[in-house]
């Protein structure tokens, strides 16, 4: 640990939590996308949506935003994601 992220956790105990929460996600998710997304592109385009969604919540009013699905920026709220992925990669089985 470095020692500003150390005075950090000293200082805010519980920011210092949710940051390190924070950073393990994002590793998680890139380890999956790297891991699974070739052989599973549903996967990669979930985890692709998670991580954009969170960019652009937390982005300035001037900042550039990414397309949450590329090509297409029109889709970015849940339901359109829903509707891309049903186009995409076909209907799931609600039945199961």
């Amino acid at each position: 640990m470095s020692l500003r992220k150390a005075i950090a956790a000293r200082l805010d105990p519980e920011t210092a939590k949710a940051a390190r929460k924070h950073w393990f996600l994002r590793n998680r998710l890139t380890e999956a996308a790297e891991w699974l997304g070739y052989d599973f592109p549903v996967v990669d385009a979930v985890i692709h949506w998670a991580k954009v969604s969170e960019v652009v919540h937390f982005a300035s009013l001037d900042d550039k935003l990414p397309e949450h699905v590329p090509g297409k920026p029109w889709v970015h709220a849940i339901h359109d994601f829903r509707e891309h992925l049903r186009a995409t990669y076909g209907d799931t089985d609600h039945d199961r």
